[in-house]
């Protein structure tokens, strides 16, 4: 039992520790103030290495959770979203929910800098979740 109780403190600190990691990074000046620039009203910030070489801030917009990638020279890259289900293309959800007991839970709106709009869906078939990434006609896309 002792050794099961040190096992869990152990593992919980780790946790912990990787946590704390994983928020306190630097971020260059030049990407913290492309940020500000392009998200003025941006509030509950966290920062995090989407990669080796782009920062990803989570934050929330008009109450939404929202996520934005920048490389190191602070370009942004893009965004993600989250949106009502009911606010996705008809050909999204048709192609998302096309499974018998497919069920979308959650719905995002990825805007890139290349112009380009996709949407990923969160799906609930049973107790079995799965993600889609999709075009906006409904073609998915490989993640």
């Amino acid at each position: 039992m002792k050794k099961l109780l040190l096992f869990t403190v152990i593992i919980t600190a780790f946790g912990w520790a990787a946590n704390a990691q994983k928020k306190s990074i630097k971020v260059p000046a030049k990407v913290a103030s492309a940020f500000k620039e392009k998200f003025p009203g941006a509030s509950a910030l966290s920062w995090e290495m989407e990669n080796a070489k782009e920062y990803e801030v989570n934050f929330k917009e008009n109450g939404k959770p929202v996520s934005a990638n920048f490389d190191a020279a602070g370009t942004w890259m893009e965004t993600e979203a989250g949106i009502d289900i009911a606010s996705l293309p008809g050909a999204v959800s048709a192609t998302a929910t096309k499974k018998a007991g497919n069920k979308i839970t959650a719905a995002y709106r990825i805007e890139k800098s290349d112009g380009s709009t996709t949407f990923e869906v969160e799906i609930r078939n049973g107790k079995k979740k799965s993600e889609m990434i999709l075009n906006p006609d409904g073609t998915p896309l490989k993640k």
